[in-house]
């Protein structure tokens, strides 16, 4: 049995938005079958069709919602991916435990990941998830012997705001940044035809090589190399839109590849409330340091502090009890006084260990 729902509405309406016209078709569909949970019916549903469009596609994209075209569009988690549900089928479904229901469902899943990442509002989005990446320079630039020029590291820095990045100028600023471009842009005189000799002019070819280096590791994340040429009867004046020839869509092309790893490496996470019974202000900082050194917990932070005790957000790869049981042998082994109590959809509860 088909059942399109008020969700499909939402993703359609979302996919709307975010593709150019007739962008949806751009792979074949793929049938899963998944199982999903929640505190009802209508939760474990959509977490179903979320967990469809992972195993389809890799990406999830949720957290928050956001406006475009004067609509708003829910925090539906399904209605944020780089694939939609287009049609499901229940195939079973009930209690699941105490707290929570189970659907096992067969999805047909559409997959639209480089029309949703190539899009500037997906983009953007994304980048603010990022809380907009911060890039520092560190070129070696040299236009026909001239290694003062500045040409193409202002081409590149102008197009990197534009695509929503934040340059850092001066390193005085004392902010350390996200990202690294490194590389080399080289004009130099090439083979010049005859006819463009007798014209008085010469052939400049400029080749560029741009990496984008992740600050804090020094991994390489993407790098990319692209040349160009321009006759010029001034050969500076001809390297520098050579260079500006090559870097323009090497820029872009760099900026799709990472955008793409992170919404690869970064984005697929599910969020869990993780509550400490009984946690006190002293204990705060070691509790967080614990939970991000548990294997499938990408990253944890404070919401609130009271005499019940200490509640946590976190956004993990996996589903709660996978994170629970690498919780839990994580502060046994390091004696923590802590010890899962309780696991449910999006939450789990920890109380002090029995002595």
């Amino acid at each position: 049995m088909v059942q399109p729902g008020r969700t499909f509405l939402a993703v359609y309406l979302l996919l709307a938005f975010l593709l150019p016209a007739g962008g949806l078709a751009t792979a074949p569909e793929r049938i899963v079958e998944v199982r999903g949970f929640g505190p009802n019916r209508e939760h474990a549903v959509q977490d179903a069709q979320r967990r469809a469009v992972e195993e389809s596609v890799g990406i999830v994209i949720g957290g928050e919602s956001f406006v475009r075209n004067y609509q708003m569009v829910s925090d539906l988690v399904t209605s944020r991916t780089v694939g939609f549900v287009r049609d499901y089928e229940i195939l079973d479904e009930g209690p699941s435990g105490k707290a929570d229901y189970r659907v096992d469902i067969r999805a047909a899943v559409q997959p639209v990941l480089d029309s949703l990442i190539a899009d500037r509002a997906a983009r953007d989005l994304l980048l603010g998830w990022m809380r907009i990446p911060t890039v520092r320079f560190d070129l070696l630039e040299v236009n026909v012997d001239d290694s003062t020029s500045t040409s193409a590291q202002t081409i590149i820095a102008d197009r990197l705001t534009e695509l929503g990045f934040r340059v850092l100028d001066d390193p005085s600023e004392g902010i350390e940044p996200d990202i690294l471009l490194s590389g080399t842009v080289i004009a130099r005189e090439g083979a010049t035809p005859e006819m463009l000799k007798k014209a008085g002019m010469v052939s400049v070819q400029a080749e560029a090589t741009l990496s984008l280096v992740q600050a804090d590791t020094k991994d390489v994340l993407v790098s990319r190399s692209r040349m160009a040429a321009s006759p010029h009867i001034d050969s500076k004046a001809g390297g520098a839109r050579a260079m500006g020839e090559a870097v323009r869509p090497l820029v872009d092309d760099l900026v799709n590849d990472v955008v793409r790893i992170w919404a690869l490496q970064r984005v697929n996470t599910l969020p869990v409330t993780i509550t400490f019974e009984g946690a006190k202000q002293e204990e705060v900082d070691l509790l967080l340091g614990q939970l991000r050194s548990t294997s499938g917990i990408r990253t944890a932070w404070q919401k609130t502090l009271s005499d019940q005790g200490l509640t946590c957000y976190t956004e993990v790869e996996g589903t709660s009890d996978q994170v629970a049981k690498s919780m839990q042998r994580l502060f046994a082994a390091e004696a923590s006084g802590w010890e899962v109590a309780r696991t449910s959809w999006g939450r789990i509860d920890m109380v002090r260990a029995s002595q």
